[in-house]
């Protein structure tokens, strides 16, 4: 063999095993840089905090659950009112019972990574928002919260506060709030709901009002009675 062959088959080799590193690099990006939403529609995140069964559940119910990488940006305040009772896993609770207005504020939504913050007013229990996400598109979403309720410093339980409906300018329509309980930290009370079991409520008038504040929130005097919730009774 000539030294021009050698030479032109060992650049083939070369070219050959180039090609071959470049394409498992490429695979290997490909893998790392996967899509934040799943096949299901919802984010990674949101499949990791919520059980299917539980999603099952609310849809169910009458919950809708939007899907998609494109929500549209709720950042702001809104009210849910009038708010009434629309389906329940305790078959003995009187639907259509009007609840006190549900006072909530969204902000630093971020649509690379579906986070979102969820803020509310609720007179019965302290909550922390740990972890809350959103989805959606043309202009509908829904937005997954875990809340860690408290008392006295000590974990009582872990909620699963779902918002969906359809962004407006001045508000939001058709909207619906559901509260499951996603633990109950063993409920050594004995008082909580079992986990997987909740509630979903309505705005009665088809609108949820955006607004803004005018004084600090401590300053708004609007209650909400959430603690049925946690109670069997």
């Amino acid at each position: 063999m000539s030294k021009i062959s050698k030479q032109f088959l060992a650049l083939t080799f070369a070219f050959i095993a180039l090609f071959f590193v470049s394409s498992c690099k490429k695979d290997e990006v490909e893998e790392v840089e996967a899509p934040i939403i799943e096949e299901n529609g919802l984010s990674r995140e949101i499949n990791d905090l919520v059980p299917e069964e539980t999603i099952v559940t609310m849809q169910d119910m009458g919950m809708p659950v939007y899907r998609g990488a494109n929500p549209p940006t709720i950042n702001g305040n809104f009210l849910i009112s009038p708010m009434l009772l629309f389906a329940s896993t305790n078959p003995t609770e009187d639907i259509g019972h009007r609840f006190n207005d549900f006072d909530m504020t969204f902000g630093n939504q971020n649509n690379q990574d579906y986070t979102i913050q969820l803020d509310f007013v609720s007179g019965s229990s302290s909550g922390i928002d740990v972890g809350s996400y959103i989805v959606g598109e043309n202009g509908r979403f829904t937005m997954f919260g875990e809340v860690i309720t408290t008392s006295n410093g000590v974990k009582q339980s872990s909620l699963l506060y779902v918002i969906s409906g359809s962004a407006y300018s001045n508000g939001m329509k058709d909207t619906y709030l559901a509260i499951f309980m996603l633990d109950d930290f063993g409920d050594p009370s004995g008082t909580l709901i079992e986990v997987g079991q909740g509630r979903v409520f309505h705005d009665e008038d088809g609108f949820c009002e955006g607004y803004t504040y005018k004084n600090s929130r401590k300053d708004i005097k609007i209650l909400n009675d959430f603690a049925k919730l946690l109670n069997n009774k």
